[in-house]
């Protein structure tokens, strides 16, 4: 127990302590309103009131007030930070102020200018700024409407400045007026959008007579004959609120002046005299001068005559989310065909003071005479996104969304995100009105023009720069994305407009006028332009530039397709760089209009994994811009090449026709670094090469050596294939020309050549330690030429395989070629090189093909297959190790040609269903250490006219069942008159006629 005091003790002292330095300490209260209290009701008049002012008079900083349902009568004036103001709910706790005299807080000039059905004001806070204020759950209705006047009429008597105003169709109580205001809102000028005031205080009045002090305020201060007249108990008014409207004064529904961190919530504003829910600085104070942290959430703000929700002179983030405003318009007074006044939800920051930020989500923004969501000026970094912003269509400027710079520069609006939004059935959708580095991205648009003429932009860039529209969806009766410079002549430039969907627009899908300059297109999707006049011009383009627009705009990657008019139109007398766009067909030059340079472009629509690229011009500039997996289709045509065509990525290469698509190189020795006139040097991923000619190959620099086209170090998994070419080499003995030569290939790369044509070269294909596997099928290799070197002459060689210091233990493949019209040989198999070093080959496949090039020449140059082992150390180590020889013709030699030639050590051969005829010697097995494994089955071997078979190596050829040209057997050291065979040939039996 002494404990327990001791400690009681302590808390009590410092208590003391805090209350001694802190002042006096007091509970949060929280006061109750009801309109059904009454004196009688306990806590009256210090917790329990009737009004609602009584209790916020009564109130402390962190109190809250709970107002209960009913309906409420009174202007209110909030001046105590850290007050919640909390009604029973929308429709439920009404502020009903129709016909009531405003709640004048202020006196002295402009005081006008603050008033509000709710004012939150640090005008009376003692800092003179208000802080922490919450209204929640009320009904604020018909402020300003209907206010109270005593008279009206027109001045009849003579122009004075007299104080006596006499009017004889009026008649009132003697002295009723005394104290009351007179206001000549005759005094004005007709000029100005807000005509000037005049007034007065009266101090006595006859039944006709109204006698007044000096009007002031005016443009003359006198009265004229024929001025209207008001009489107020109050002193001033909105004369342009009045004078049009006559039962509207210029009141707010909720105000908030200098305030922070203010919170309007799940309010109900509606049918007030100028405006909804607004903030801004309060007159007449010294400090702060804006508000900070305000934020109006849920809300429906519907009927005004401006704005519905107006969040200006504002510093930093606010807050404008889950609100519904509608409805809020107003006829211009000196134009009745104008709508221009009412605005759904407008924020701007201060020039002096800092910018606003911070988001406007999730609302509801419909009908609205003029814009939907403005960000008027002194702007940096508000976020507007997922809001429904519909049908402000009512005026000619109008627009959905509108960002605007004050004082015509953009750096007043910037860093902002318009995100998100379906903003639909307006005449114009978003704008960018001296705005920058905003960002406009995945909105929704649809235009309506109502009742206005039809061409207005669903976006339009402004006299800004650095803005970003991105991926937005449009459908319009106007253009879709209207850029320009402004009536003042501030730029339009560097922005980026990429993604975005224009379908069905009107006139032009983008159009660019008024020195609009370097902007850049890119991945836009532009089809069904519609045919619209505007002015002197028709047309229905995906892009239309006109005369006066700017230069250096960019367009790349975009779908232009399907528009009644141009797919493109420039009337500048500069070329427009449109490269790489898809046209909507193969050829684009009758979709464009002008000087527009659209070479190359893409053969199918942005979109996919991997794009396809036109070109009628520079093959390599296209190349270069490609990103690996695309396709460059060539229009057909010749292209010079001065050096050579180089890949760097994998790709598809592909001419239009091969007969009629030209690469022509230079023929001659230049500077390259890889050999031939198509480069593929260390390309991962697939690379395919089509339908072009290839001629004049280029000699690599201080070599000998050249090629159509090379493919060299082929990484792991890479794929090759070329097909449907056609290559012709220099036709010169001197050239040692090849056509397509692959080398260094990884053992899991792929390669295949397929349906080409190659002839007037030294070799036709040669696949040089390609350890991955090969498919060499359908080519025509014809006319090749000897290569001479000095007193030497070597044989053309159609298709050569080579490894050495490695094994290629893949399947290759030579199938359905046909080699022809040459002297040489026909397919060469080399495993190992006598001076570099060993290598073999272990699944080879010959199969099908067609030789009749052999020819007439030295006996070791004119063969149809030749499988040479060309050891540097073992004959094991190299050659060639299972091969299929298959079902291949090989005719048509002379002196000296072999039809298959096995030289040295290989094993595993099978010579199966070829025809072997009309040759100097069918086949020749050529070994000094023996043939193992060497078979020659079903074959039709005969019209040979020294040896069908001839083995020179000591181990027996199985060379059972074939058909030696006659039924008897084969000749030589056989019993028959067929083709001869030699000794080590196991021929018996034999077909007695051709194998099918």
């Amino acid at each position: 127990m002494k404990k327990m005091i001791a400690i009681g003790t302590v808390f009590i002292m410092v208590l003391v302590a805090f209350i001694a330095i802190n002042g006096n300490v007091s509970a949060a209260t929280t006061l109750y309103v009801d309109d059904d209290y009454d004196s009688l009701t306990p806590g009256w008049g210090t917790t329990h009131f009737d009004k609602i002012q009584d209790a916020i008079d009564a109130a402390s900083s962190g109190d809250t007030i709970m107002v209960a349902a009913g309906t409420y009568a009174e202007y209110l004036h909030i001046t105590t930070d850290d007050l919640t103001i909390e009604g029973a709910g929308i429709d439920k706790s009404v502020i009903d102020l129709n016909g009531l005299t405003p709640y004048w807080h202020y006196s002295g000039s402009g005081s006008f200018a603050s008033r509000a059905g709710v004012l939150i004001t640090g005008y009376g806070s003692p800092d003179q700024i208000i802080e922490d204020v919450t209204f929640r759950g009320f009904t604020v209705k018909n402020a300003g409407l209907n206010p109270p006047t005593t008279a009206t009429g027109t001045h009849t008597a003579v122009a004075s400045s007299t104080t006596t105003l006499t009017d004889s169709t009026k008649s009132w109580a003697t002295d009723a007026l005394v104290g009351q205001w007179i206001h000549n809102y005759g005094d004005k000028d007709p000029a100005d959008w807000n005509p000037a005031r005049s007034y007065g205080l009266i101090t006595g009045n006859d039944a006709t007579t109204v006698t007044v002090a000096s009007l002031s305020k005016g443009k003359e201060n006198d009265w004229d004959t024929g001025d209207p007249y008001l009489i107020t108990p109050y002193e001033e008014f909105h004369n342009t609120i009045w004078i049009h409207h006559p039962n509207y004064d210029g009141l707010r529904g909720i105000a908030i002046g200098n305030g922070k961190d203010v919170l309007i919530q799940n309010c109900k504003v509606t049918r007030c005299g100028v405006g909804g829910i607004s903030s801004g600085y309060a007159r007449l104070v010294s400090t702060h001068k804006y508000s900070e942290g305000i934020t109006v959430d849920n809300c429906i703000v519907t009927d005004h005559l401006t704005s519905g929700i107006s969040i200006g002179q504002h510093v930093g983030a606010l807050t404008v989310t889950n609100n519904i405003v509608e409805r809020n318009k107003r006829p211009d007074y000196v134009d009745a065909s104008r709508e221009n006044a009412g605005r759904g939800i407008e924020v701007s920051g201060t020039k002096y003071y800092g910018k606003a930020s911070g988001l406007i989500a999730n609302n509801k923004v419909n009908d609205n005479g003029f814009e939907g969501i403005i960000l008027a000026k002194y702007i940096d970094g508000v976020t507007v996104e997922n809001n429904k912003v519909t049908k402000h269509n009512l005026d000619q400027d109008g627009a959905g969304i509108f960002l605007y710079g004050d004082k015509s520069n953009p750096a007043n609006c910037k860093n902002n995100i318009i995100r998100d939004n379906k903003v639909e059935k307006n005449i114009r959708g978003i704008v960018g009105y001296y705005a920058s580095y905003s960002t406009i991205e995945g909105n929704k648009i649809k235009t309506d023009s109502g009742a206005f003429p039809e061409g207005q932009g669903a976006i339009k860039i402004d006299g800004s720069n650095n803005m970003l529209v991105k991926d937005n969806d449009i459908s319009c009766d106007g253009t879709g994305i209207t850029v320009q410079n402004t009536w003042n002549d501030v730029e339009s430039y560097d922005n980026t407009f990429t993604g975005n969907t224009i379908k069905k627009a009107k006139f032009a899908g983008i159009y660019i006028r008024a020195g609009a300059h370097d902007n850049e297109f890119t991945y836009n999707t532009i089809k069904e332009t519609k045919i619209l006049t505007r002015g002197t011009e028709t047309q229905a383009d995906g892009v239309f530039i006109n005369d006066d627009a700017g230069t250096g705009n960019v367009f790349h990657y975009n779908t232009i397709e399907k528009n009644k008019g141009d797919s493109m139109e420039s009337q500048i007398t500069a070329t427009i760089d449109a490269e790489f766009n898809y046209w909507g067909d193969k050829d684009p030059s009758d979709d464009v209009v002008g000087n527009v340079d659209y070479d190359p472009w893409l053969g199918k629509k942005v979109g996919g994994k991997h794009q396809e690229y036109h070109t009628a011009t520079d093959i390599q500039y296209t190349i270069d811009e490609t990103s690996a997996g695309d396709t460059v289709k060539v229009h057909a045509g010749t292209y010079n090449v001065a050096t050579q065509i180089t890949i760097d990525k994998a790709l598809k290469l592909k001419g239009e026709d091969a007969a009629t698509t030209i690469i022509n190189g230079p023929g001659s020795s230049v500077n390259i670094p890889c050999e031939g006139l198509i480069a593929v040097d260390g390309v991962s991923g697939d690379v395919t090469i089509e339908k072009f000619t290839l001629q004049n190959a280029p000699e690599r620099a201080f070599t000998w050596s050249t090629s159509l086209l090379v493919v060299k170090n082929l990484p792991a998994n890479a794929k090759v294939t070329i097909k449907d070419n056609i290559l012709v080499g220099r036709n010169n003995n001197n050239a040692f020309d090849t056509g397509i030569w692959i080398g260094e290939g990884s053992s899991t790369s792929q390669v295949t050549i397929k349906d080409n044509d190659l002839s007037r070269m030294f070799t036709g294909i040669l696949l040089e330690r390609m350890l991955g596997p090969s498919n060499v099928e359908k080519n025509d290799i014809h006319h090749l030429v000897a290569g001479v070197w000095g007193p030497f002459t070597s044989a053309p060689q159609g298709l050569r395989y080579l490894t050495y210091l490695g094994d290629v233990n893949t399947e290759q493949l030579a199938k359905k070629n046909t080699f022809r019209n040459y002297a040489g040989y026909c397919i060469c198999v080399q495993g190992g090189h006598a001076w570099i070093g060993d290598g073999k080959f272990t699944d080879m496949k010959i199969k099908d093909n067609t030789l009749n090039a052999i020819g007439s020449g030295p006996e070791d140059a004119h063969v149809g297959i030749v499988l040479l082992n060309d050891y540097a150390t073992s004959y094991s180590a190299s050659g060639v190790h299972n091969a299929e020889i298959t079902g291949n013709t090989i005719t048509t030699g002379g002196t000296g040609s072999k039809g298959i030639v096995i030289d040295g050590h290989n094993t595993g051969i099978e010579i199966h269903k070829n025809t072997i005829t009309a040759l100097e010697t069918g086949i020749l097995v050529q070994a000094t250490v023996g043939t193992p494994g060497i078979t020659v089955n079903k074959n039709n071997i005969y019209g040979n006219t020294n040896y069908g078979l001839n083995n020179l190596a000591s181990s027996t050829v199985d060379a059972e069942n074939n058909w030696w040209g006659h039924k008897s057997g084969p000749g030589g050291i056989g019993p028959g008159s067929g083709d001869a065979v030699s000794a080590y040939v196991d021929y018996d039996p034999w077909l007695k006629k051709k194998a099918k």
